[in-house]
């Protein structure tokens, strides 16, 4: 109940000076990746955005583990991602801040969470991984792996990684399709509460 409430103050604030942040937080909740691979997203990363299988490709210099990670965008996502691109604030990077090198995470996170009544107490960005994570791994509808895969987490046992090639793609793009739903289904709820 409050991720729903939060996407909704999220989706009806009407500050356009935090337009950026408020759309690079929305991928963010929608994608569950980290913070810093939004905002340093390019849109040269995205593919397939009118098909039936579209893919955020995170070059490995980009990721923590300097392993590239392939993000299935979920309906949702590929729908923020054309409102964002409708912006046309710059031709590489979605998000090119006030520097036009990207999003510094002060502006996307600290300012956007004030400006819409939400203290750095309340709502952190590495939070919503965690959320996605609890959700679902509660649900019991998903192989513990491909959730796993979808955060980006590398197996941590050296043997099973060894013998375990599999990156559960399909499976993530049907969790990450089912997770835009619960999130459109929570705001909805939030919604009608109101």
């Amino acid at each position: 109940h409050e991720m729903g409430e939060f996407l909704r103050v999220l989706k009806s604030s009407q500050s356009t000076g935090i337009i950026q942040s408020k759309l690079a937080l929305e991928l963010l909740i929608f994608t569950a990746v980290r913070s810093a691979n939004v905002r340093k997203a390019r849109w040269e990363h995205f593919r397939d955005l009118d098909g039936q299988k579209p893919i955020w490709m995170i070059p490995a210099e980009f990721m923590k583990e300097s392993r590239e990670h392939l993000v299935p965008l979920s309906h949702q996502a590929v729908s923020l991602l054309k409102r964002i691109k409708s912006y046309n604030w710059n031709d590489q990077w979605m998000f090119p801040g006030n520097t036009g090198n990207g999003l510094s995470e002060g502006p996307l996170f600290k300012n956007a969470m004030l400006k819409m009544k939400y203290s750095p107490d309340q709502v952190h960005p590495h939070g919503f991984r965690s959320t996605f994570s609890t959700h679902a791994n509660e649900s019991g509808l998903w192989n513990r792996d491909a959730i796993e895969w979808v955060l980006a987490h590398s197996e941590k046992n050296e043997v099973r990684a060894a013998y375990n090639r599999a990156q559960y793609l399909e499976e993530r793009r049907q969790i990450l399709q089912w997770w835009g739903d619960q999130l459109d289904e929570a705001r909805d709820r939030s919604s009608n509460v109101k």
